[in-house]
Parts: C-alpha cells; structure tokens; sequence
C-alpha cells in the first residue's frame, strides 16, 4: 500500500525571487520571514556561540526532552506548528542529522527524533572515508575533520601472512564525538531535537512518538518524513512498502572500543588501521583520538554459537595473528551486537524516504556506509525541498540512490565474498605481496578510487 499523497493544502508559502531579486537563483525566501530574512536566523544555539566541544562527553547537548535554537531577537523569527513540522527525521545518527542540516540550509522547518541520549555508543569502525571527510567539509565542519586522526596506512593480515599498504584519504573519529557534532550542527540550523524519543510511522504516513522518559504520546503530522534509524531501527515495520530482504547468508556486527593497558604494543598505532580475515568473519583495529583501541568485527552467526560468540572468533583472530594480549583481553569484554548486515529494501514511497544503513546494508568496510550516508544527504535534501515546495513525491530517491551506489555495494559484496573464503584471502595477501602492479590493480577495485599513488596499494580509499 502506498503512502498518502502529500498534503499540498499545508505547502508553506514559499516561492522563487523573481530575476530581479538580490536572491534570485539562489535562497528560497519563506514570506512568513519578511523582508529581511532569507531562511533561519544564526543565533546564539546550544551553545550560546562557543565553538563546540569535540571531546566525546560535550556536554552541549542536554539528554532528553526538545532542543531548539533560541530567538536572536527578531521579532520576524519563522514561527511554527509543533504538530505539523515540514520534516521529520527519524534517527540521529551520521545519516540523520546530515539530512537535517541540509534541509535546514534550505530553510525548513525540521524537527529530529533520537532515541538514545548524546553522546552514545556505536558498534562501528570509527574510520570515514573521504567521501564522507569531504561532505563534513562541504558542511563547513572543517574543525571536526581537523580533530580526527588521517589514516596513513592499512595492515592486513590472514593466517599469519600480512601485507602492509599505504593509506590516504581517510579519518578516525569516534562515534560518540562525530554524532554529537552532526547532531549539534543541526540544531545550530535550526532543526528541533528530541531525544529518548521511540518512533514508527504508519501507513498513512503519520509519526507516533513515544517519549521514553515521561511516557507521553504524541503524533506528528509532517509533509516530509525521512527514516535514517539504521539496523536496528523498527520506525517502518508497520508500513508495508518498506519490508526488509534479509540475505541468509548475512553476517552480524560486533564491536568493542577498550583501552588497551598493557596490551597497547600489539595495538596498531595512531593513523593505522589493521584489518584481520579468517575462519568465521574479519576484524578490524584503530585508534581513536582519545587513546583508546576501536574494534569492529562482521561475524558469521554458526561459527560465532560454536566460539563463544563474537568474543571467541576475536580472540582466536588475534591470536592467530600473534596479539596474544589483546586477545586474552577482548575475550573476556563484553561485546555490542547489530542484527544481520546484509539487507535491502525499498528506499522511497510517497513522501517517505530512507537513508543510511535504514536504507539497506551490504557490509563493512573502511568508512563505506557513513560516508555513503553523509555524502547523500545533500541530494536528498533537494528532492525533499521539491517534495515541500511542488508537492512531489520522494520516489526520484529510488534511481538516485541506486546510481549513486550500486558500484560502491557490488565492490564490497565481491569483497565480502573474498574474506568469506580464508584461503581465497590468504591467496589475494600473497599475490599482493609478490607482484605489487596487480596489487595496485586489487585495491583500486576495492576502493572505487583511479590510480594516483605510482602503484601503491590502498584499500578503502573512495566510500
């Protein structure tokens, strides 16, 4: 069933400048703003105009209940209707509030629904590639790359056989300082948070929101909504144009971030990552700029019920590449689960769109599906923005989607299907190895990037 049509009698009135107009071909102008506004005033935010703290506890954003930007003192600020935002998305993650941003340069009225508290845990890689480093930039969070730590190389290792390779283009950054700053980033453009907020939408395409601290109900009745809750999210599991295909051969993520005390020689050292492939799923390793060692591993759900879950197979994949000590202490953590990786599913229907892993998952690899998601939002915002101001539907998401991905997915499913195998990945290693040109040749396939570096090896670069 499709959703409803969008509501066109609720189109904000909006236009654009005619050719004589100093914003003509540019900013929309929301009448509703007067004459002297273009979009939503710069005021003083969570803030109150400090530069932002990117330590992983800020401390800008409070932990529950709605953040918004206060008046600058205009009595022409945009008001609005609480009930009725233009947008809501649903999901606070990279994916989330990249959209939010961007639909708030345009100057619409968003409003975000998380339901966890900032800063908080992912199980991830930590590692953006440079997709995602240059549309952090494009948003102007050039400190936020700046504080990040630039990968210069990758170790890979399989059966005790390793292959050192060089490594550009990417940061490490914890999850816990990247949502934050994206999350505080969209407030500063006036979007609306709310977190410990549960949200699902249903198949008329209304928002019911549980608020996870005071037990209220409430709906939101928008003209856009934009799904970015990832794996684990259950926002669309009422509406049945959006069911998930789970591939039966997917993996599950684990992850594990830990300060590696007296095991810190077998860590990899800042601006490495080390990427370990065996029996049962892979593993990778790097350092957050705060100290601590990140690990994030896909496991395969029969193996890790014979190991000792995903604990176990990280042990012996360490062990087997002679961190003993790493691998005692990850063996006795307690590791953070995802459901099954590998899905898909329909991204677009009416006025809903879906973005980031909410909008299917291949597997993962250096950075690929936080920079596929913060480097889309852009695009998405425009047809949102056509969504709003003509009263189109968000199905163009489908085609734009699928053509900004489908080379970016077929390359990790081909790798995904290589690390299954130890003996194929072992084989890869050994030819990359002996013949350095054909290495060459591997990784740039791997990362979608054309050969610039004189025959270095660089795996991940583009995602």
């Amino acid at each position: 069933m499709r959703s409803s049509p969008l509501p066109h009698r609720a189109l904000p009135r909006r236009h654009r400048q005619s050719p004589g107009d100093p914003v003509s071909g540019g900013a929309f102008r929301c009448d509703r703003l007067g004459p002297r506004r273009v979009h939503h005033g710069r005021t003083s935010g969570i803030h109150g105009g400090r530069r932002h703290d990117r330590s992983p506890n800020p401390g800008g954003l409070p932990s529950t209940n709605t953040h918004h930007l206060a008046s600058n003192g205009h009595d022409d600020v945009k008001q609005v209707d609480a009930r009725h935002p233009a947008v809501v998305v649903i999901g606070g993650g990279p994916a989330g509030a990249a959209v939010a941003i961007a639909c708030g340069e345009l100057g619409h009225d968003v409003e975000l629904l998380e339901r966890d508290r900032f800063p908080r845990a992912k199980v991830c890689g930590c590692c953006l590639a440079d997709r995602g480093v240059e549309a952090l930039r494009r948003f102007g969070l050039h400190d936020l790359v700046d504080e990040g730590i630039p990968l210069h190389s990758v170790g890979v290792g399989c059966r005790g056989r390793h292959v050192e390779l060089p490594f550009h283009g990417s940061v490490v950054i914890s999850r816990e300082t990247l949502d934050t700053a994206l999350v505080e980033h969209a407030v500063r453009r006036g979007t609306r948070l709310r977190t410990r907020v549960r949200a699902h939408v249903d198949h008329t395409g209304v928002v019911h929101a549980t608020d996870l601290e005071t037990g209220e109900n409430f709906e939101r009745h928008p003209q856009v909504i934009v799904v970015a809750d990832g794996l684990e999210g259950r926002a669309l599991d009422e509406h049945p144009d959006f069911t998930w295909r789970v591939s039966n051969r997917s993996r599950f993520g684990a992850g594990l971030s830990i300060d590696p005390g007296m095991s810190a020689e077998e860590a990899p050292p800042p601006g490495r990552l080390t990427m370990l492939a065996g029996r049962g799923g892979y593993l990778g390793l790097v350092r957050l700029p705060d100290g601590r060692l990140d690990l994030a591993a896909a496991i395969d759900r029969e193996v890790a019920r014979g190991e000792g879950g995903p604990a176990g197979i990280a042990a012996r994949l360490l062990q087997e590449d002679g961190r003993n000590g790493l691998a005692e202490m990850v063996s006795k953590e307690r590791w953070r689960g995802t459901p099954r990786l590998t899905r898909s599913r329909r991204v677009a229907s009416g006025n809903i769109a879906c973005i980031g892993d909410a909008a299917g998952y291949v597997e993962p690899f250096t950075g690929e599906g936080m920079s596929w998601a913060i480097g889309g939002a852009h695009r998405l915002a425009q047809l949102v923005d056509q969504a709003i101001v003509h009263g189109r539907s968000l199905d163009a998401w489908r085609h734009l989607h699928r053509r900004a991905t489908w080379w970016d997915r077929l390359r990790c499913r081909s790798i995904a299907l290589a690390v299954r195998h130890p003996g194929t990945a072992h084989a890869m290693l050994r030819s990359a190895a002996r013949l350095p040109i054909l290495g060459s040749r591997l990784a740039d396939t791997a990362s979608g990037a054309t050969s610039n570096h004189g025959g270095t090896l660089a795996i991940g670069g583009k995602g």
